[in-house]
């Protein structure tokens, strides 16, 4: 099992969308240092500041994820971590090797 917590966008002055695209590329440097596939994810737990841009973020994880394959998802609204920062994702990952 592979947990990554925390992912946040690392550049400032994007867009909801661009930062969930940021996150996602990361995740996916991780899931390919872990050598699992998309479709290893069991559960992401995505954190978003506004729940007005939950829509938009849904729409950047849909056209990420493997399709009918989506793992189960936890949208939790509030403060993060970073001030900055308008989305964070967390991720539950099935992995035979551990770093």
């Amino acid at each position: 099992m592979g947990y990554l917590s925390a992912i946040y966008p690392f550049i400032d002055g994007q867009n909801i969308e661009e930062q969930t695209r940021e996150i996602l590329t990361t995740l996916q440097s991780y899931l390919d240092e872990l050598g699992a596939r998309r479709s290893a994810i069991l559960k992401a737990t995505i954190f978003v500041k506004d729940f007005a841009d939950f829509d938009a973020v849904n729409r950047v994880w849909d056209s990420w994820a493997v399709p009918g394959r989506a793992p189960a998802r936890t949208p939790v609204f509030g403060p993060l971590l970073r001030s900055d920062a308008r989305v964070g994702i967390e991720a539950i990952v099935a992995v035979e090797k551990i770093l």
